[in-house]
Order: C-alpha cells, then sequence, then structure tokens
C-alpha cells in the first residue's frame, strides 16, 4: 500500500506542479509544520527560537496538532496556531478512506489564504505536509531529503 500511494503521489506531483512566483530575498511569511505529539514538539522549540532570530521581522506560523497546542500557548516565537488533526497522527479512528485526502484539500485552501512564501516541514516522513505546502502553492518548501 505505501509503494502504490508514493507511486501515485509521485505522478500527483507532476501532473499538478503548481509553480507559484518565489519571491526574492528574506522570507517574510514562515509555516512551520509539526505534526509530532508533545517530546517532538518541545524539541523543535530551539528551532523556533533560531528561525525567530534569523527572521525577525517574519510572521512565523506553526502548525501542530490539536493535542500539542498548549505547549506552545504564549511562545514569543511564534505569532500564530495553527491546529489540525494530521492523518497518521490524530488518535481518532478514520471515517473513510478519503478522508486524509478531502482534509488534505480543505487544508490548503486554508494554508493558501495565509500567503506563505516559506513552508518548513519538520518530520522527516512527512509527505501529507510536503504535499500540503504544494497544494497550498507555498513557493519555497523545505524539509528532509529521504531515499525513497
Amino acid at each position: 500500500m505505501h509503494v502504490l500511494r508514493s507511486i501515485l503521489l509521485r505522478a500527483l506531483a507532476y501532473v499538478i506542479h503548481l509553480p507559484a512566483p518565489l519571491r526574492e530575498g528574506v522570507p517574510q511569511r514562515i509555516l512551520v509544520i509539526k505534526p509530532d505529539h508533545l517530546g517532538d514538539l518541545l524539541l523543535l522549540t530551539p528551532a523556533l527560537r533560531h528561525l525567530r532570530r534569523t527572521f525577525p521581522a517574519a510572521h512565523i506560523t506553526l502548525m501542530i496538532g490539536p493535542w500539542s497546542s498548549a505547549a506552545v500557548r504564549g511562545n514569543p516565537d511564534i505569532d500564530v496556531v495553527l491546529t489540525c488533526e494530521f492523518p497518521g497522527f490524530t488518535r481518532r479512528a478514520k471515517t473513510s478512506t478519503f478522508q486524509p485526502y478531502l482534509l488534505l484539500l480543505r487544508t490548503a485552501l486554508l494554508v493558501r489564504a495565509g500567503q506563505y512564501d516559506t513552508a518548513l516541514i519538520a518530520r522527516d516522513d512527512h509527505w501529507w505536509g510536503a504535499l500540503l505546502a504544494l497544494l497550498a502553492r507555498i513557493p519555497r518548501r523545505i524539509g528532509y531529503a529521504a531515499p525513497s
């Protein structure tokens, strides 16, 4: 199933390649996607501090699961917290096979409205977050390079 999903996602990326104009220079609107639970989110906080120090004028949005939102409340390095019931991380039962993909499309529309110029996918195997950034037309997408 994972091989089939990988093939379909790669084909989809070629078909719907949605290039958005990449603004040169310093990122202005950064979306950090971190689907993990509390421990991994806490390990991200030094990186958020460094991101804020490197780009002090940037608007930084952190997209996390609702299960972790209390841990970042009041963090001065984050301007906005968005929550998402990330498939594979939520502990709720999946209602249908298509649920993760419908959530992906709805979330991409929401994220697209934020007009982010940079996305940082802060998990090495998070294909869903990478596809979200693509569908949201975020021109600069930063993540892990992992062998297929």
